[in-house]
């Protein structure tokens, strides 16, 4: 799979030097592959995403920084595009772990948000106990009702509103 990956990448490097070459089209094309790679919103694709092509009316009227402008797009596209080959080279593709790994980052965000430095510290006493599901459940539960009636509903609503929770509606 990392070798199909890595033909698609270079097919989109090979993209960069077409005739009628769109830079926004193959942005989002770039991102797409990306971000199936990567998982969502990933920051290679943000970086792809971010490359922009200056069309003030200076540059519209000189040539020469119109052409030098978009080379520069494309190089760094092209620079991009190579880091992200010479990874999955050497390292392969992102782990389900990696994935996980962000998912526990926005719960943790979300709590160190919502509560106060004592609150979250005790809730990750609770959480990193050796207590069965069961009675880590009840003292999770107990707690974040004496720390207020929103508390919960805070940390459920930063979750859920954070950029990378994927919906499956």
């Amino acid at each position: 799979m990392v070798k199909k990956y890595i033909e698609l990448l270079q097919s989109q490097i090979e993209k960069l030097n077409e005739k009628n070459f769109d830079l926004k089209s193959w942005k989002t094309a770039t991102a797409l592959l990306l971000d199936r790679i990567y998982g969502e919103n990933s920051k290679v694709a943000e970086e792809i995403q971010s490359i922009s092509f200056d069309m003030s009316s200076w540059t519209l009227r000189d040539t020469l920084a119109k052409q030098s402008n978009m080379e520069a797009s494309k190089q760094k596209g092209k620079a991009i595009l190579d880091a992200a080959i010479t990874e999955l080279q050497i390292a392969g593709l992102p782990s389900k772990e990696d994935s996980k790994t962000m998912e526990i980052e926005i719960l943790l965000t979300a709590m160190k948000d919502e509560l106060k430095g004592s609150q979250y510290k005790e809730i990750l006493e609770i959480v990193k106990s050796r207590e069965k599901y069961k009675d880590k459940k009840i003292k999770i539960l107990d707690k974040l009702k004496t720390y207020g009636a929103d508390v919960s509903e805070n940390i459920l609503a930063s979750i859920l509103a954070h950029d990378n929770i994927k919906t499956k509606f």
